[in-house]
């Protein structure tokens, strides 16, 4: 009860200085409608991939993991964790060769831990 108090008195203060509050139902259920709308656009608005706090980007591990590989090109990248670590899964292959080499980038401070060749 305490919280609608509150939203009703910033809703009192928000009002036109003309009137002389929001006491109306309908005005006061519009301002609340409109107060949970911005509210939760916040939570949508998030640029990060969802799966924790990584530091590290995906741009910035691809860099990372084509510099360990001079020449080579990214063919997947994708967030995740490997023995509860947060990294990031850098696939990468040099020209049109079948063969890709899979390299892991702690989304945490950036270093490469593994990088290990495979099959495409």
């Amino acid at each position: 009860m305490k919280k609608f108090a509150r939203l009703e008195a910033i809703a009192l203060l928000l009002a036109n200085p003309l009137q002389k509050s929001l006491h109306s139902p309908m005005k006061l259920k519009s301002f609340l409608a409109l107060a949970l709308v911005v509210s939760f656009s916040f939570l949508e608005a998030s640029p990060r991939d969802g799966k924790g706090d990584a530091k590290i980007t995906k741009n910035e591990a691809e860099h990372i993991a084509l510099k360990r590989f001079p020449g080579a090109h990214v063919t997947a990248a994708k967030l995740g964790k490997v023995k509860g670590k947060l990294v990031w899964l850098v696939e990468i292959a040099k020209g049109n060769l079948p063969q890709v080499t899979k390299v892991e980038v702690d989304a945490m401070s950036g270093r490469i831990i593994s990088g290990d060749k495979a099959e495409r």
